[in-house]
């Protein structure tokens, strides 16, 4: 229980693109953290899912993340969709099981432009929605925002 002095979280509420959150990512200023012992990772139709949903511009739920006192970022809650959308933006996994976007089935994303030019860009300028937690806020917060989202 954190002691009433140290209940004040702070955070930026912001919106970055799937290409910058890469970009950072590729440089390891993105960092994953586990804080449940859920099976890691979705299966490729879990992932294809998200990817056709972002390209059907699809609101997707925030990403919580924490930052370090190092300057990086460790993810709180959303690890599996950005797993699942930085594997995709490195050719990681063709899109299987699609509901709409039938004529993506089996591409990866080097393949999309060759079926539309705009789709890849479509896909990297797609914002997501972040809250992070200041690392002014009280230390260990992130646990219990954790497990408030996943009750």
């Amino acid at each position: 229980m954190l002691e009433k002095a140290h209940r004040t979280v702070f955070n930026d509420r912001m919106q970055k693109t799937v290409f910058d959150l890469h970009r950072k990512y590729r440089r390891e200023e993105i960092v994953s953290r586990t804080f449940s012992s859920r099976k890691k990772g979705w299966d490729i139709k879990k992932k294809s899912m998200l990817i056709e949903s972002l390209l059907l511009n699809i609101p997707i739920p925030m990403i919580y993340m924490v930052e370090r006192a190092d300057g990086k970022i460790e993810v709180v809650d959303g690890q599996q969709r950005l797993d699942a959308v930085f594997d995709f933006l490195d050719n990681r996994f063709p899109l299987t099981g699609l509901e709409l976007l039938k004529e993506l089935e089996g591409k990866k994303f080097m393949d999309l432009e060759a079926v539309d030019s705009a789709l890849q860009r479509k896909l990297e300028e797609f914002p997501l929605s972040l809250s992070v937690i200041k690392r002014e806020s009280p230390p260990g917060i992130e646990l219990e925002i954790f497990k408030r989202l996943n009750q």
